[in-house]
């Protein structure tokens, strides 16, 4: 009874850790190069996480791991959202040069 207790409180703190890394990861506001770079490396962290970490428990691994899935992909999203408004920035950018050119 005692390891079935020590092994339920060892995976509860396991998802514990991965939680506080998920949640980490929740506040990330992917601005830059630099910002993406951290980005990437704490889900890379999270996804070593969760392939070594033992042991976690089915329902909590899931729960957990919907989480992730959410937030990685909300900031995929917002990450295509903002590329999308670049290059329309960088279209209507180019037309008025080539307007102006035209004019010349």
């Amino acid at each position: 009874m005692e390891d079935k207790n020590k092994y339920i409180e060892e995976a509860k703190q396991n998802a514990r850790t991965i939680a506080s890394e998920i949640h980490d990861l929740s506040s990330f506001e992917v601005t830059s190069s630099e910002t993406f770079e951290r980005y990437k490396n704490k889900s890379q962290r999270i996804l070593d996480l969760f392939k070594n970490l033992k042991p976690i428990l089915k329902e909590d691994r899931e729960n957990l791991w919907e989480s992730f899935q959410q937030i990685s992909n909300e900031h995929r999203r917002k990450q295509e959202e903002r590329k999308k408004n670049r290059d329309n920035a960088s279209t209507r950018k180019k037309e008025v040069v080539i307007a102006t050119i035209r004019e010349s």
